[in-house]
């Protein structure tokens, strides 16, 4: 599991729901996350399941938009 980064925890906010998205690197902006959930706020401790590779990770709110990211991870 690979848990939240901390430029994503940083954004989290009791009352505000989000959405934590992991992309394939290598993948158009429009795919298919290959993970993705629902964050409900700074008690939440969720984790993204990711089979090794390179990843870009994006955390979204209710109107869609992108509160934070990260562009490159490696997930050994």
């Amino acid at each position: 599991p690979l848990a939240l980064p901390a430029e994503f925890v940083r954004e989290l906010e009791p009352e505000l729901r989000l959405v934590a998205q992991a992309f394939r690197a290598s993948e158009p902006a429009d795919a298919i996350p290959s993970d993705q959930f629902l964050v409900r706020g700074p008690a939440d401790s969720p984790a993204f399941l990711l089979v090794p590779g390179e990843y870009r990770l994006q955390l979204v709110d209710e109107d869609g938009e992108v509160r934070a990211r990260v562009e490159k991870l490696t997930v050994r």
